[in-house]
């Protein structure tokens, strides 16, 4: 669980959880590269573990903070 999801209630953190493991699993579908879902599961355990919101409150303009 990362940072972000750790501060939200256990069912929410495991839908978040659920949600970032279904999308990294079609990233690998889709590459065949495990190097590929290593790139994006670091790059989006670092952007919701700094933000400080919820998933669901960040948008990619907030990419560019």
């Amino acid at each position: 669980m990362n940072k972000t999801t750790a501060l939200l209630p256990k069912s929410t953190a495991d839908r978040w959880d659920q949600t970032m493991y279904a999308f990294l699993a079609e990233k690998q579908r889709r590459s065949g590269s495990d190097r590929t879902v290593q790139g994006y599961s670091g790059m989006l355990r670092y952007i919701l573990g700094t933000m400080g919101r919820t998933p669901d409150k960040i948008s990619s303009l907030h990419g560019f903070d």
